[in-house]
């Protein structure tokens, strides 16, 4: 993009004698036309802007008079842009055209650059900073360069007649050959003056009456004398025999295709041709030289392949090491199992007596083999978590049970360090909708993460309190460590990312903690945050939905907005059990589903034999979920100690795009749920 000085040159050249210049921006959609508007309106020079929505719009404005610059969007509602530059290619002989667009391919960009665009934007470029100017001013200021250096005079007028004698709205059979002639010195005088591109007039399809020297350039030639045949050319002897096939197909349904020259010395030059019938056995061809864009597109495809292969090299390590993981992982548990239990054993005193030292040296190992069994689960959820296959099993539950259940390892950890645990659960919370042994697993990281960061002598405060206002529970922990410097807090949620600071010696673990609480939060539809200052400990809280449909379906379907990708549509899906099946056999029932479900999947019981789903799918496949699951039923063959396992009877009740249907989805899903609890009292 141009930078301050070199616009600085540009205005006092393009800008002499303070005139306006004239730019067509031909843009279909109102709010970027405003935006154009905004960025050029305290430009200097100043700008004179004309405006056309579509390809009829913009020729309409170009055949009644000249402008200085075209800002052409790609795609419009009556064709595309290159669409302008192929019927108006006379008009905008002197004329340079930026294209932009919001499409980012590089192969789209190539394309417009070919179509004969002198510079592309992207939407972003244009409007960042003074890209969109620059880039108008640059491409004006080469034109008239080359225009100035060519001598051109008064190019622009000739050409624009140049231009209405050829797209005149008199019939092709009126327009003989005898009219080319007459008017053949003034395009003979246009091309040469102001074209790099070949022009070329054929008769009979076979004679070549007019050649430009740009196109005598593209076959290394300097003078007319040199074309092939010379004096009576023809184009048998300058196209290749596919192209010359091409060239004089009468059912052929487009007149701008790609084709080969053959130059004196039997070189191929790939071109473009775009043709136009003047009269009945006349036809003018536009040739551009395609040499430096087949170029750049083989430079492109090459790095793409190359792109492509370590891509395709980085997935295979990836994923070696991801098996390695899972294997080490797993194979770490067993033994660490063991010496966990003979030590407790050994310090219990139930092999024998011990005497205080060696229980705290017991208490050591023990405590250093929790670290070891939090830091293999956290491996080997960070792997499911990546692979997509961790289960996810929400369902109503009680904060204080999850506190209660996990209180024991985090109090006998904070002894182990020296460090004070508090723990409070206001009373009286409402009933949170989550899966409890991942918001176990969440408090157990952040807890273990203020321990590993305090200071001996430390308190670290562990606490969870309603939010009435958003229906929702807040959770936190809080320290008196060294703390986060505000820069720093970005990163500590990203993968093996650990921040520098008062670890306690052989604490350091693999800086996936955080990481996979943040995950695991997110899975069940909450969001976790950091307060810090230096100096002044940390606070890691987070946030997770109670039990109220309405508001979980609404905190899911946000989920399902902000995931990057998969199905923009949800299904819902009704589970039922026989009425007659007791509540032990329900929960397995229940249980298996969960199994089965995805974590971008939901399941909300209604009632103990009732289930509705929301599931990430379209209804078709929403139906081959079905048949998954019907299928793994019949080949697990469970029994449970209440019985056989029996099967649930799963249909669909439809599918709703999330982003244009939100509301809608969610009265399905109140109205399902209602009918649900009709059916069952």
């Amino acid at each position: 993009m141009p930078d301050e000085g070199s616009l600085a040159l540009r205005d006092a050249a393009v800008g002499a004698g303070n005139e306006a210049l004239s730019l067509l921006v031909v843009e279909d959609d109102p709010v970027y036309c405003e935006m154009v508007t905004a960025k050029l309106a305290a430009s200097h020079p100043t700008f004179d802007l004309l405006f056309a929505g579509n390809v009829q719009e913009a020729l309409s404005i170009l055949s009644s008079r000249g402008v200085d610059c075209v800002l052409l969007e790609h795609y419009l509602p009556d064709g595309v842009g290159s669409e302008l530059l192929e019927h108006a290619r006379y008009q905008l002989m002197l004329t340079p055209v930026v294209g932009y667009s919001a499409c980012t391919d590089a192969h789209m960009a190539v394309e417009q650059y070919r179509m004969g665009c002198a510079a592309v934007l992207t939407k972003e470029e244009a409007f960042e900073g003074d890209n969109l100017r620059g880039t108008i001013l640059d491409v004006i200021e080469r034109y008239r360069a080359r225009a100035s250096a060519e001598r051109v005079g008064s190019a622009p007028e000739l050409l624009r007649r140049v231009g209405k004698i050829l797209h005149r709205d008199a019939a092709p059979q009126n327009v003989g050959i005898a009219s080319v002639n007459a008017n053949l010195r003034l395009i003979h005088e246009a091309a040469i003056q102001t074209m790099s591109e070949g022009i070329v007039l054929v008769q009979h399809r076979s004679d070549i009456v007019f050649a430009n020297p740009g196109f005598k350039k593209m076959l290394g030639l300097f003078y007319v004398e040199d074309l092939p045949g010379h004096p009576s050319p023809t184009v048998d002897l300058v196209l290749s025999a596919e192209s010359l096939a091409v060239f004089r197909n009468p059912n052929r349904k487009t007149d701008r295709y790609e084709a080969r020259l053959l130059s004196p010395e039997g070189m191929e030059i790939p071109v473009r041709i775009a043709e136009m019938m003047i009269g009945d056995d006349a036809v003018l061809c536009t040739v551009t030289d395609l040499r430096e864009a087949k170029e750049q597109e083989r430079r492109l495809c090459e790095s793409n392949e190359a792109l492509e292969e370590k891509n395709r090299r980085l997935a295979e390590l990836c994923d070696l090491a991801q098996h390695f993981l899972d294997h080490v992982s797993h194979e770490f548990r067993a033994p660490l199992t063991v010496i966990r239990e003979f030590a407790t054993i050994l310090r219990d005193g139930l092999a024998g007596a011990t005497n205080d030292e060696q229980r705290k040296y017991l208490d050591v190992v023990v405590n250093r083999v929790d670290d070891l069994v939090l830091m293999v689960n956290d491996l080997l959820d960070s792997s499911r978590l990546e692979a997509g296959l961790l289960t996810v099993a929400r369902k109503p539950c009680r904060l204080s049970d999850i506190v209660a259940r996990i209180s024991t390892t985090l109090e006998r950890k904070a002894i182990a360090e020296n460090i004070t645990l508090d723990i409070k659960v206001d009373d009286g919370l409402p009933t949170a909708y989550c899966d409890p042994e991942k918001i176990g697993r969440v408090l157990v990281n952040l807890t273990v993460n203020a321990i590993k960061f305090s200071d001996e002598g430390g308190h670290v405060h562990l606490w969870a309190r309603e939010d009435a206002g958003r229906s929702q529970i807040l959770c936190g922990v809080t320290d008196d460590g060294p703390g986060i410097a505000k820069e720093d807090q970005g990163v500590v949620f990203e993968r093996f990312r650990q921040i520098e600071g008062n670890t306690r010696a052989g604490t350091k673990g693999f800086g996936l903690g955080l990481n996979i609480a943040k995950e695991l939060v997110e899975l069940n539809f909450g969001e976790i945050t950091v307060e810090s200052e230096p100096g002044h400990g940390s606070t890691f809280s987070f946030t997770i939905p109670t039990a109220e449909p309405c508001h979980v379906i609404r905190r899911y379907l946000d989920f399902c907005t902000r995931q990057p990708s998969g199905s923009s549509s949800v299904s819902l899906l009704t589970g039922a059990l026989d009425a007659s099946i007791g509540r032990q056999l329900a929960d397995a029932v229940e249980g298996f589903l969960q199994q089965l479900l995805r974590p971008t999947d939901l399941m909300f019981r209604v009632a103990s034999h009732k289930w509705v789903l929301a599931v990430r799918a379209r209804e078709d496949d929403a139906n081959r979920m079905i048949t998954r699951i019907e299928k793994a039923w019949t080949e697990s063959d469970r029994t449970e100690p209440a019985g056989k396992l029996p099967q649930v009877r799963l249909a669909v009740g439809g599918a709703w795009r999330v982003h244009e249907q939100y509301d809608e989805l969610v009265a399905a899903f109140q109205h399902a749920l209602h009918r649900a609890e009709g059916a069952h009292t």
